[in-house]
């Protein structure tokens, strides 16, 4: 918000910073806290300034259309292929007409987590021999 303030004010539009600059000379002069109260009041009303240009700008992007980008065949192709969806019209195992939804293949089945534990992996990456001698390193 203050670059916003200082950026109008030297592009020659002195209002706003004008008017946040006598705001803050207003309270400089309360004793012990003046300098503080100033750098308070012109930095909430940065934060202001700051909260409602970006909400502006937030407003009108929200506003701006876009454009849509068409899915390319092989990238359909391979979704398909791996999801197992397809669009078409099939007929279900009733008779029954399922045109236009999608229908998905069974996923394979994974194995059961357990909870007992796995033996450590060997950090050391040259193989062991169990009749060689252990040498330090």
């Amino acid at each position: 918000g203050h670059i916003l303030l200082q950026g109008a004010y030297d592009l020659g539009w002195h209002g706003p910073y004008d008017v946040v600059h006598h705001l803050e000379h207003a309270v400089t002069g309360v004793a012990g806290v003046g300098g503080f109260l100033g750098w308070l009041v012109n930095t909430a009303c940065s934060a202001v300034v700051g909260i409602l240009v970006g909400g502006v700008v937030v407003l009108v992007a929200h506003f701006i259309p876009r454009r849509k980008h068409a899915e390319p065949a092989a990238t359909k192709a391979t979704t398909e292929a791996t999801t197992g969806a397809t669009t078409g019209a099939t007929t279900d195992a009733t008779g029954d007409s399922t045109a236009g939804t999608a229908t998905e293949a069974t996923a394979p089945a994974t194995e059961p987590l357990t909870s007992e534990p796995t033996a450590p992996q060997a950090t050391d990456p040259e193989p062991t021999d169990p009749d060689r001698e252990p040498t330090d390193r």
